[in-house]
């Protein structure tokens, strides 16, 4: 093989010349390189086969060159030096010896589709792909054994993109936006992905995630008791969009009843033959009905077929029979809805009888409006008919106030207790059974903080924790485990630690008291099952009815409590829908109100 002026090896075409045929280049930079060179540039005589790959010192003397086994290369002989350019050997008469690929572009390596016939070097390896693929996230490698190239291992190929961490559709973007799509839950309208895991955006209407699972989706259901408008808020009763509505008190008439809400809105049920209810009907309702127009209500009370509320700024609304001025609107036998109370803007404390109403006021004073028959407004005199309201006279130092059928009672600052009106049963506890139309201090009490008055009994809460009760005994509304009228307090048996008494308002002859840890204890009449111990049997002393109870109110034959967890219970009597539960059936035991 000659060499050519310009450089390169030489080609002849004539038969006895050693044939190139040209199939693959590779970058020679190493002896094992010029190898990959002959085997791809294979050198053939014609008419014979081709010779076979030659060994490295046969592969550098065939192009002149002298192996260099140190440096892994051919050099140039001898007596020549090498050009700078690094293509060659400039001979010392002024020839030229080129490299073996001087001039030739430099090409890839072959892939794993078409160097079957090329041996590899064994443990070597390198990466490799599949052809036509695309966004490929890894290659995959191939490894040389026995001489020949392996099939690819460990590719990644595109797939769509999940919700893992991982970069599923190769572009690069781990949880790309796509990966979204790939997250579904229950009553999850809007999921994202968020460091690998699947997170709810917006839930379907009325739903929410509380747990932040993504797994059981949006598992609260809003508008619900257990959970209204928040996480975690639980609902004792009633449940809006702006969150829970519990009962925070309760008002019971002679057969209707009502309970002040979270938001100081009231809702009432039962009779409403004269409106009781204050929802501008008269139809009665089995289960909680609005009263209009009423907001900021700090306390309620029903009389025989009126209520009244006790509003945050000491004004008075009432609503309902109005027949002797008991709601004081000197026309109108029936107000529909509520009726403000003129000239009263300090009330403390608020009471309704059967047909009569009183307030204390921050004064010290009561007033006192509706029916007089028996002298319970406490003016002086007894009257039929309607009368206005008037201040009670003699008393100017009154810190609460209750009112029962035909009879009223104060409690005073000093501890002291007064009443007036109807005392045929000794209820005014002053000794005697004479009525009395201005008040008279009740014997024996000194240290009062609290008074309640039922049908034809009165009782009171005195410090120390204790209740005392005088009046009618018949069916032992007194608590003293007899039956027999008392015409001065006598204490009630088996209670202490007592926190609030209440009595009905007009035919109620039953008790309670609430103690300070939650308890709550009835005695006297028990025909409807007001008593709420699960009997109809007269009960002579206090028994326990429920614990965990808030506040309390007694009916004529009914009773109603609300719970710690603002959860309104009524039982007793149902004639009319009283208790609130949907139905005319009475209860023996605390029975849940509906919701609105």
């Amino acid at each position: 093989m000659g060499i050519a002026s310009h450089g390169r090896v030489a080609v002849s075409n004539r038969p006895t010349d050693p044939v190139v045929r040209r199939r693959r280049f590779c970058h020679p930079t190493g002896m094992r390189a010029l190898q990959c060179w002959v085997v791809a540039c294979v050198v053939c005589v014609a008419g014979s086969s081709c010779s076979s790959v030659p060994s490295a010192e046969e592969l550098c003397a065939r192009f002149g060159l002298v192996p260099d086994p140190a440096r892994d290369a051919c050099r140039c002989p001898d007596g020549t030096t090498r050009r700078e350019s690094g293509d060659g050997c400039d001979l010392p008469d002024g020839g030229f010896l080129p490299f073996p690929d001087a001039g030739v572009a430099d090409a890839a390596l072959p892939d794993a589709s078409d160097d079957a016939d090329v041996r590899c070097e064994v443990g070597a390896s390198r990466e490799c792909s599949v052809p036509g693929a695309r966004g490929a996230c890894a290659n995959g490698r191939q490894t040389c054994n026995e001489g020949e190239w392996s099939a690819c291992e460990s590719t990644v190929r595109p797939s769509t993109e999940q919700c893992d961490g991982i970069d599923n559709d190769c572009d690069d973007v781990i949880d790309g936006p796509s990966a979204a799509a790939s997250c579904s839950a229950t009553r999850v309208a809007e999921a994202a992905c968020s460091a690998g895991s699947c997170v709810a955006v917006t839930c379907a209407d009325s739903w929410l995630d509380c747990d932040d699972r993504f797994d059981n989706g949006c598992e609260a259901q809003l508008g619900t008791l257990a959970h209204c408008s928040e996480c975690g808020e639980v609902c004792g009763w009633d449940c809006e969009a702006s969150g829970c509505n519990d009962a925070v008190g309760v008002g019971v008439g002679e057969r209707h009843a009502c309970a002040i809400r979270t938001d100081q809105t009231v809702v009432c049920w039962g009779l409403n033959l004269y409106g009781a209810l204050g929802n501008g009907t008269g139809t009665n309702s089995e289960s909680p009905v609005v009263v209009e127009t009423l907001r900021n209500a700090r306390a309620v009370a029903g009389g025989l077929e009126h209520t009244c509320a006790l509003v945050g700024d000491g004004t008075v609304r009432c609503w309902g029979a109005n027949a002797v001025q008991q709601c004081d609107r000197e026309r109108d036998n029936a107000i529909l809805t509520p009726h403000t109370v003129l000239s009263v803007n300090d009330a403390v404390a608020l009471a309704t009888g059967a047909e009569h109403t009183c307030v204390a006021r921050a004064s010290g004073h009561v007033d006192c409006w509706g029916n007089n028959e028996a002298g319970q407004l406490g003016r002086g005199t007894e009257t039929i008919g309607r009368n206005s309201r008037q201040r009670v006279m003699g008393i100017s130092n009154a810190v609460d106030v209750a009112a029962g059928h035909l009879h009223t009672c104060a409690a005073l600052s000093d501890g002291t207790v007064a009443c007036w009106g109807a005392n045929s049963y000794g209820q005014l506890g002053d000794g005697t059974t004479m009525p009395r139309s201005t008040p008279r201090v009740v014997s024996g009490l000194d240290d009062a903080v609290a008074v309640a008055a039922g049908d034809r009994h009165s009782c009171a809460l005195k410090s120390d924790g204790s209740v005392w009760c005088w009046g009618d005994n018949a069916v032992g509304q007194l608590g003293n485990g007899m039956t027999g009228l008392s015409t001065s307090p006598v204490r009630v048996r088996e209670l202490s630690d007592v926190a609030d008494v209440v009595s009905g308002p007009a035919t109620g002859r039953h008790s309670c008291a609430l103690r300070r840890d939650g308890e709550l204890w009835c005695w006297g009449n028990n025909a409807s099952g007001q008593i709420g111990d699960g009997t109809m049997d007269v009960r002579l002393i206090p028994v326990r009815v429920a614990s965990n109870v808030a506040s309390v109110a007694v009916g004529g034959g009914s009773t109603c409590a609300t719970r710690t967890d603002g959860s309104p219970v009524c039982w007793g009597r149902n004639d009319q829908g009283q208790l609130g539960d949907g139905t005319l059936a009475p209860r023996a035991v605390p029975t849940p109100v509906l919701p609105l």
